[in-house]
């Protein structure tokens, strides 16, 4: 596969590995189209992807695309960018790198091959106190759903991390088919990825500046 996603949380080594990479496919300088922002990567970013790849290689040389912290990216540039990914033009390679592949789109995930370079498997980083949580708030009261979002939406930075968390934990419950052993919960792939899409939601909103606490109270009566 000609789509690969770099994860780690330090930037050195996502950079180092994106290098070893660019060496072990013979990628020039002359080669590769690189999009390395400080602000977000937008639909334009994408566009510009877009043009570079229409041009054709040298001598079959291949060629490169490199997306740094493609957790930048909007929502709309990594539903651009799906295409890119799942059927990149002949002898080109679309590398892109994330500090926190759980902000990626799972259409994203799914249609890369993951390099993670902290940890060979992702079952360690479970969370199963929060995934029973996120299993019982369809359930909860008015009352509880409303000291759930003051609790986890105090600042925008404990928010942030709540989202973040769960939704990495409703992707390993989807990619893996979790199934609870309590039978008050109905869990079905249908059912994780209705969630998993209202809490990207959220955390879009969130980054985008909209009340913490406003936003996941929305997010926790909108669960069924």
């Amino acid at each position: 596969m000609h789509s690969i996603l770099i994860s780690s949380k330090d930037e050195t080594i996502r950079e180092e590995k994106v290098s070893k990479l660019l060496n072990k496919y013979k990628i020039s300088i002359f080669n590769r189209y690189i999009i390395k922002k400080d602000a977000s990567i937008g639909i334009e970013d994408i566009r510009k992807i877009k043009e570079f790849l229409k041009l054709k290689s040298n001598k079959n040389e291949n060629r490169g695309v490199i997306i740094y912290d493609l957790d930048k990216g909007t929502p709309e540039a990594q539903n651009a960018l799906l295409k890119i990914l799942e059927e990149p033009p002949p002898y080109t390679y679309i590398i892109c790198t994330s500090r926190n592949p759980a902000s990626l789109l799972p259409t994203i995930i799914s249609r890369t091959t993951q390099l993670d370079l902290i940890n060979n498997s992702i079952e360690p980083l479970i969370d199963k106190n929060l995934i029973a949580l996120l299993l019982r708030i369809p359930l909860t009261s008015t009352g509880d759903k409303i000291s759930l979002a003051q609790n986890h939406g105090a600042k925008k930075d404990i928010a942030l991390n709540f989202l973040e968390s769960s939704i990495f934990n409703l992707r390993f419950m989807m990619n893996n088919s979790y199934r609870s052993t309590d039978e008050k919960y109905n869990i079905t792939p249908l059912f994780i990825s209705s969630i998993l899409k209202k809490f990207t939601q959220a955390k879009f909103f969130v980054e985008k500046n909209i009340s913490p606490r406003l936003t996941l109270e929305v997010l926790f009566f909108g669960l069924k």
